[in-house]
């Protein structure tokens, strides 16, 4: 997950919650406070683990540069005889 996609998370997280929190949902009474409440710890919680259960849903990798694929691992191979 890249640095931009946490801050986005982490900002949007807080926000929901603080809506949650007081109570300016403004649909759906209690079940729309609720349900931003858990969008937002939900976003707090990706955030904080660099994991996205939507991005592995949807094939992506998070990393920042949109072609869904992870960088090469570093290989010593090309070293050894």
């Amino acid at each position: 997950m890249s640095s931009r996609d946490r801050t986005v998370r982490i900002i949007v997280g807080i926000a929901f919650l603080l809506l949650a929190i007081t109570n300016n949902v403004g649909f759906f009474g209690l079940f729309g406070q609720v349900l931003v409440g858990l969008i937002g710890a939900a976003l707090l919680a990706s955030a904080w683990l660099q994991f996205c259960f939507l991005y592995t849903i949807l094939g992506r990798d998070g990393d920042g540069d949109g072609d869904g694929t992870s960088p090469p691992e570093d290989d010593d191979s090309r070293f050894q005889g």
